[in-house]
């Protein structure tokens, strides 16, 4: 079993989804542009010499989200829920539809838009 995610997992016996809801969008950790970014690129196990940010990333390891082993870096269940937060996970640009010109590695312009729109980024 993943280690407990307090802000994020939900117990329905003890409170409604409504207050749920509120508690996550209260107590998610706020990322920079950049260190969203970093997380994003974090989905998918990466070396160290192609981490876009070493930086980035050890604040990512300091806040919990990412972590390391061995030359490798990868988002924990923390990291996940974050970018879950921030409706990051529902993203389709690896070809199974959409346009070749959307299947880009990185966060498009819009998504920061709306992220910044909705509070999510600091």
């Amino acid at each position: 079993m993943s280690p407990d995610v307090a802000w994020y997992d939900w117990d329905s016996d003890k409170e409604s989804h409504e207050a749920y809801e509120a508690r996550r969008r209260e107590l998610c950790p706020r990322l920079t542009a950049s260190q969203l970014e970093a997380l994003w690129q974090l989905r998918v196990t990466v070396w160290d010499g192609y981490v876009i940010s070493k930086m980035l990333r050890d604040q990512l390891v300091d806040k919990g989200l990412a972590a390391r082993l061995a030359g490798w870096q990868f988002i924990t269940r923390e990291g996940m829920a974050v970018l879950d937060c921030c409706n990051l996970l529902e993203d389709d640009r690896y070809g199974t539809s959409g346009e070749a010109g959307r299947r880009l590695w990185t966060l498009r312009p819009e998504q920061f838009a709306r992220l910044r729109e909705e509070g999510w980024l600091r």
